[in-house]
């Protein structure tokens, strides 16, 4: 499995930017395929549960006298272990039936045992961090340090605030962060905080029933009209118990070993592969109709009616206040430092409509446009740097997965590089209007 390979860089237009009426902005087509990118990396099928993938690309300098003083992020968690029990609940029943009843394959035992595996590696660790989730927030903290280590070496400047939701595994993200930081600027000094208080804006409990509602129903429809699984069932089953595979249709059995075997990548050590039991084509189909929930439950798609916007502000809130505080003369805080979930870091960047997530479309349509194993991985993060010349000037670029990204709703002052009294003042009737 590749790691931490950069990907292909995305256009920054397609013969000037295909034009969506149905939101008046434009959305970037990928320059590169799905399919291609599927092909070169199958675990990037796991959208979702692909394990963090570096954006990173050039790193433009400054305009000239400008220097960065102050980070504000927000970082999904790294590399989890599944959830809850109940995911893997299943296909692991419906398993247990066909084996009972003599019906599964050798290729189906295999299946089977391969799956107690998965079942096994999860007992008492359901949600937690994995190694390789730590380890990849050390290295998004080094990188970020590398990149910007004025930062971090500031004479009264020297002071990083960290929140997290209550979940452990955004903790433990938190301190495998501040972790590599702090190797890199052992005089830095930081301020943990997690809890229920934090979890108001990091991640807001939301009426966001009629939006996941919204996404399951694309996502059946799209599992019953698009995907075949005649090939799988043959390989996998000598016959099936009334048309289904224990209680479960055949198409639904295949997505959830799909879904809940792409989280392989994230454990530590060997782990059972179940992406490469499906062709090519099958892991593009699978991968499509997953990017469409993935699109509609986390994003501003047409289906969710805006819902997720209400989520985002809150988090969007907190980084204009505490920016505020950060510019004053006063102020010793270098870095402003919040860790969370898909659900939060997903719905703020569709929110702000950086390059790449900038038009409300149709969930059917998303995958022409949009990837979630691109957006919303393990890991996932949007560092906003902000810079100051002599005069006070202040400026502020956006990078999203340590790849920097336009704001195509504004308008630069140099490269990808904004005037923070523009951006706040967007940012402030962003909050207003979602939360009106």
């Amino acid at each position: 499995m590749k790691r931490n390979h950069a990907f292909a860089s995305l256009a920054a237009a397609l013969c000037a930017a295909i034009c969506l009426s149905v939101s008046g902005l434009a959305q970037t087509r990928p320059q590169v395929s799905a399919r291609e990118l599927l092909k070169e990396d199958p675990t990037r099928a796991g959208n979702l549960h692909h394990s963090y993938e570096c954006l990173e690309g050039e790193n433009t300098a400054a305009p000239e006298g400008y220097s960065a003083f102050y980070v504000s992020h927000f970082g999904r968690h790294g590399s989890r272990y599944l959830s809850s029990a109940r995911e893997l609940e299943p296909a692991m029943e419906a398993l247990e039936f066909m084996k009972e009843k003599n019906l599964l394959t050798k290729k189906g035992e295999e299946l089977y045992q391969d799956y107690r595996k998965l079942v096994k590696a999860h007992e008492g660790m359901h949600g937690m961090l994995t190694q390789k989730g730590g380890r990849e927030h050390r290295e998004i903290a080094a990188r970020l340090y590398a990149r910007v280590p004025e930062v971090f070496n500031q004479s009264g400047r020297d002071s990083v605030t960290c929140v997290s939701t209550q979940v452990h595994r955004c903790i433990q993200s938190m301190a495998n962060f501040t972790l590599s930081l702090k190797e890199c600027a052992p005089e830095l000094k930081v301020a943990y905080y997690a809890g229920d208080r934090y979890k108001s804006y990091l991640n807001r409990d939301t009426d966001d029933s009629e939006c996941i509602s919204a996404a399951k129903k694309v996502e059946d429809e799209a599992l019953k009209e698009e995907f075949n699984c005649d090939r799988l069932v043959s390989i996998y089953f000598r016959s099936l118990v009334d048309g289904r595979i224990g209680k479960q249709r055949p198409q639904k059995f295949f997505y959830y070993i799909f879904k809940t075997g792409a989280i392989s990548q994230c454990l530590d050590g060997d782990a059972p592969d179940f992406l490469s039991r499906f062709t090519g084509e099958e892991l593009y189909q699978l991968w499509r109709i997953n990017n469409i929930r993935c699109y509609a439950s986390m994003c501003n798609s047409i289906e969710s009616k805006g819902v997720r916007n209400e989520r985002a502000a809150y988090i969007l809130k907190d980084i204009v206040e505490k920016a505020d505080l950060a510019l004053k003369e006063d102020s010793r805080v270098a870095a402003d430092l919040r860790f969370g979930h898909d659900s939060g870091i997903g719905p703020l960047i569709s929110l702000l409509a950086l390059e790449g997530n900038d038009a409300r479309i149709y969930s059917k349509d998303a995958c022409k446009y949009w990837y979630c194993f691109q957006n919303i991985c393990m890991g996932t993060n949007l560092q906003i740097i902000f810079y100051r010349n002599g005069e006070g000037k202040v400026l502020v670029k956006f990078l999203h997965n340590e790849k920097e990204r336009s704001v195509p709703a504004l308008t630069p002052v140099s490269g990808n590089y904004y005037s923070w009294p523009e951006v706040r003042s967007w940012m402030t009737d962003l909050i207003q209007q979602s939360l009106d």
